[in-house]
């Protein structure tokens, strides 16, 4: 079973992607999102493609999806062309990802991104827009000269964080899988995210569980036979500006059914109550019997709570989140096949 993780360019995911495993690699194709950082298309471009070079594992395939630097780009810089010729040069394998609703010079870039690779796409479908119509694929193969048996179906069911949502969005997904499954696309894939936009407000110094509905939701559909995308340990849509100040010590630790959010209020000006946070985290009922082997964030975690390392900061903690779960999905996924 591929497992499609969306997750932000963001050191923390790039670090965490750097230390999976050789198995993980063969069954995992990441969608990768470019942030914007709001200095600009240029800086937004080479620091992504700085952070590929410095942590991709050779033989990784990635999408790579530029929506966001591209809407907000004013600097006459291509970020698809740019990123493209910076990925091939460096023997990075990576698909555009490409929209129905993208306009045709756009289309037209991302076939060109396209064919500097293995010539294919992903198809990144929003499941709230319904069902595609073949006016839809005619945009979609006109613009980009590619062929749906060189692209990838992503239905993208963003937020889902109830059982309404998950019912609501069963029905829908089947639809548009009926009408999908008329053409020969390489692979579909549903995915949907359920983490909270925001933890302000969730209790401190206590485990918060929240609902995998992401998860719940896959498994409602799961005789359609579609890959599994979530989008890690973060909500879909892009975080707002960062808020000044020092984020309070916190986790999101993957578990069966739910992630586990850990809060731990500041006892001195540095963030050494994390590795209290970690004590706690070691000794719960969702450590794995692994323990630190389980994962590399696991072991950093368990380094923690051993008083062996830095506490880290936000940036460290959703790497070592991050690469619990993308360990914990491709271990739940392996056990299904």
């Amino acid at each position: 079973m591929v497992y499609v993780p969306i997750l932000r360019g963001r050191d923390g995911e790039f670090q965490a992607l750097k230390h999976i495993s050789l198995s993980e690699i063969r069954s995992m194709r990441p969608i990768i999102e470019v942030p914007s950082s709001g200095k600009g298309t240029a800086a937004d471009v080479d620091q992504f493609v700085h952070r590929a070079r410095r942590h991709l594992p050779f033989g990784l395939h990635i999408g790579v999806d530029s929506a966001q630097v591209i809407s907000g780009s004013d600097d006459g810089i291509d970020a698809v062309r740019e990123i493209a010729e910076a990925l091939a040069g460096s023997g990075i394998a990576m698909a555009p990802i490409v929209r129905p609703d993208d306009d045709p010079a756009l289309l037209a870039r991302l076939g060109q991104a396209a064919r500097l690779h293995d010539g294919s796409c992903v198809v990144r479908w929003n499941a709230a827009s319904g069902v595609p119509t073949e006016a839809d694929l005619d945009r979609l193969r006109s613009g980009t000269g590619v062929a749906i048996d060189h692209c990838e179906l992503v239905v993208d069911c963003q937020e889902v964080r109830s059982m309404t949502d998950v019912e609501w969005a069963g029905s829908r997904i089947r639809r548009i899988v009926s009408w999908a499954r008329s053409y020969p696309w390489r692979s579909m894939t549903l995915a949907s995210g359920a983490m909270r936009q925001s933890l302000t407000g969730l209790p401190k110094r206590v485990p918060t569980p929240i609902d995998r509905c992401d998860q719940m939701l896959w498994q409602r559909v799961g005789d359609l036979g579609l890959r599994y995308g979530d989008y890690g340990i973060t909500h879909p849509k892009p975080p707002a500006a960062q808020v000044p100040g020092r984020p309070m010590p916190t986790l999101r630790y993957t578990a069966d059914e739910a992630w586990w959010i850990y809060r731990w209020p500041r006892e001195s000006k540095g963030n050494a109550s994390f590795l209290d946070l970690c004590d706690h985290l070691v000794i719960s009922d969702h450590w794995p019997t692994e323990g630190g082997a389980f994962s590399w964030g696991d072991q950093q975690l368990a380094l923690r709570a051993a008083r062996e390392g830095e506490p880290g900061g936000p940036s460290q903690w959703i790497a070592w989140g991050t690469s619990h779960h993308l360990a914990f999905v491709m271990r739940r996924l392996a056990e299904r096949v």
